[in-house]
């Protein structure tokens, strides 16, 4: 009779725990933002190389101020056509050519030859690169941009001379219903 007991209760227990709603059901949400690095490309002496120290953004700290942003961001899609995507050396000066110029993002490197104010847009042609990048962010456990430019400056600049990196994407994050 205790066994008969003791299977009852175990039912009864069972079927209480089953017939409840999850309370973890979850929608994904969705919102559009960039992503904002900014690499300044201070140098000492002209003709000298220079390689920056790594600079690192948090997915969820580029994202935070997104009109719909939510926490913590899940997936991203690379808007490669965005209004906003754009690499681009910015406050380079008139006849200053940045040689042998290339970037580090999270692992991956690109060499893009002599920058110099009529080549400053680097997102053009290589928009590949770009979209690895990209996705390296976004699909890696970090969710982090880390970069790091190399270059030889033709003359001395100053902090004025940054690399500016803004992708556009699709973000989505999951909300309890």
């Amino acid at each position: 009779m205790e066994k008969l007991f003791h299977i009852l209760f175990a039912l009864v227990v069972v079927s209480a725990f089953s017939s409840c709603g999850s309370d973890d059901e979850k929608e994904r949400k969705y919102f559009n933002g960039d992503c904002r690095q900014t690499i300044s490309l201070e140098s000492g002496v002209a003709g000298n190389t220079v390689i920056t120290s790594p600079v690192t953004s948090k997915l969820d700290d580029m994202l935070q101020y997104a009109t719909g942003y939510g926490y913590p961001v899940v997936s991203g899609e690379f808007h490669e056509n965005g209004e906003n995507t754009a690499v681009k050396v910015i406050g380079l000066p008139d006849g200053v050519v940045l040689k042998n110029f290339s970037m580090e993002i999270n692992g991956l490197k690109k060499d893009f030859g002599n920058i110099d104010i009529t080549y400053a847009n680097l997102y053009t042609g290589n928009g590949s690169y770009f979209k690895k990048v990209f996705e390296s962010m976004v699909n890696s456990n970090r969710r982090e941009l880390k970069t790091s430019v190399t270059f030889t400056p033709t003359e001395r600049i100053t902090s004025d001379t940054k690399v500016e990196i803004v992708f556009s994407g699709r973000f989505s994050y999951w909300q309890k219903k």
